[in-house]
């Protein structure tokens, strides 16, 4: 079995420059950028100090970025794109992009859910991928998990199992033994407002002042900090452009 879920993550913003400027001065991350060839210079994330990079950032210039907000996108490994993007389909999602190929990088395709959460898929080149992650977690908001459930069991290797958390069930993705992401469910009231998307989670060591390098530098907080029992400390913020993601701070391990 491939042991790799998601081989990249990409910020989609009007203003990289910006963006990178955002997230820099929140995690003091660095840059590098690559020449996509017409689609012009491709900035990339990586951890300070190290070389390899894990995330991108894609500009919304062109036509077919009209309407659509600044967001994350999660690209997931898959080995097989062609029978991906048809289970896609097969099991009520769309393929917004059919395949198509970037040079030494892959085969990408992005999609919708039954509900609508958008994300990629991505068949690996000469490129496996992404280098070390700040990523902790991958948090899927849908209206209907049980459904959700299905879907991405059905067109992924994965596998999903519910967790009581005392309020609410709250189900989560395994590859293999592998735990990496759950469903937050959105058809309460509380949650109805919030649209079907993937969240990314990033590490902090210090989410209090992570939180206040998000406003600083421009950047809202969307949820406040909060402790979730035997993860951590947890808060929603979107970027200078509107992109959500969340930080967390883990508990410490003994």
């Amino acid at each position: 079995m491939n042991n790799s879920v998601v081989n990249w993550i990409e910020v989609n913003s009007p203003d990289p420059e910006a963006t990178f400027s955002f997230y820099s001065g929140v995690f003091g991350w660095d840059q590098s950028e690559a020449n996509m060839g017409e689609m012009g210079m491709y900035t990339m994330f990586h951890e300070s100090g190290n070389p390899t990079p894990f995330a991108g950032i894609m500009k919304m210039t062109s036509p077919e970025w009209d309407g659509i907000p600044p967001h994350w996108m999660t690209y997931f490994h898959t080995s097989d794109i062609a029978a991906t993007c048809k289970a896609v389909g097969d099991n009520g999602g769309k393929v917004c992009y059919e395949p198509f190929d970037v040079p030494g990088t892959g085969t990408f395709s992005m999609c919708t859910d039954p509900h609508g959460a958008n994300f990629s898929i991505h068949q690996p080149g000469e490129n496996p991928g992404s280098g070390p992650s700040p990523v902790t977690w991958y948090e899927l908001y849908s209206p209907n998990p049980e459904e959700a459930k299905a879907f991405y069991s059905s067109i992924f290797p994965w596998t999903a199992q519910d967790y009581d958390m005392g309020d609410f069930m709250y189900p989560m993705f395994y590859l293999g033994d592998r735990m990496f992401a759950g469903i937050m469910n959105t058809s309460t009231p509380e949650m109805e407002s919030i649209p079907p998307n993937w969240l990314i989670y990033f590490y902090t060591a210090d989410i209090a002042a992570t939180v206040e390098k998000v406003t600083a530098n421009g950047g809202s907080i969307v949820n406040g900090t909060m402790e979730v029992p035997g993860v951590g400390q947890i808060a929603i913020v979107a970027d200078n452009h509107g992109a959500t993601f969340a930080v967390h701070q883990p508990v410490p391990q003994e």
